[in-house]
């Protein structure tokens, strides 16, 4: 089987913080750890935005997740684009698994026949 290659999205890279969930072991268990992780450039900037600005549990669940992005490959974006419509760019191009927690975004990916994987019961991950 080969290689999944998996978007995560900027709040599912916050989860770990929020929620206490390893996202690297939940996605383990899920795809028998076969996968690539994968962010975007402009979900790295939007951390780093996020890490800088926002105060309290955003500010450290941001650091948390730009800690993350070492396991993972940062990708470019397509010009222009920025936050849900680079994701959804990207995973109509690229033959993706997307991880997040936006359910409007889930929807636009489903529309276009893109698994997504997401939190079910605040403690495991799911294909949603």
């Amino acid at each position: 089987m080969a290689e999944e290659l998996v978007l995560l999205d900027t709040n599912f890279l916050m989860v770990p913080h929020q929620f206490g969930v390893d996202i690297f072991e939940e996605l383990d268990r899920l795809l028998l750890g076969d996968y690539k992780p994968i962010v975007l450039s402009t979900q790295e900037a939007e951390l780093g935005s996020i890490a800088k600005k926002a105060g309290g549990k955003d500010k450290i669940a941001a650091r948390v997740a730009l800690e993350l992005l070492k396991r993972a490959e940062v990708v470019p974006s397509t010009e222009g684009l920025q936050g849900d419509d680079a994701i959804v760019d990207f995973a109509s191009k690229n033959d993706c698994i997307v991880c997040t927690n936006d359910s409007v975004l889930r929807k636009r990916l489903a529309d276009i026949g893109v698994r997504t994987v997401c939190m079910k019961g605040r403690q495991k991950l799911d294909f949603c």
